[in-house]
């Protein structure tokens, strides 16, 4: 342990770090699913190719995206390369 940095100021580090990945992520899911922002609804691809539906909803579509597109990415061993 580094004299002087405490654990807060470890996991401030860390948040900062991933927090422009998290913001894409948001990102994405507005992309997808819309959002609804001082009484303005817009919708998101999802919900203009398909409708309102359960399986338009963002939680749903960011569950999709982390199994489908992410985790494989996370589990290459090395992205860009064929091993």
């Amino acid at each position: 342990m580094i004299i002087g940095i405490s654990c807060q100021d470890r996991l401030v580090d860390y948040c900062m770090q991933y927090e422009s990945d998290l913001t894409d992520f948001a990102l994405i899911g507005d992309v997808l699913c819309g959002n609804e922002f001082n009484g303005a609804t817009h919708l998101g691809i999802l919900q203009q190719w398909f409708g309102i539906h359960w399986w338009t909803c963002r939680a749903f579509a960011l569950l999709i995206v982390a199994l489908f597109i992410m985790l494989p990415l996370v589990m290459l061993r090395r992205v860009g390369t064929s091993c």
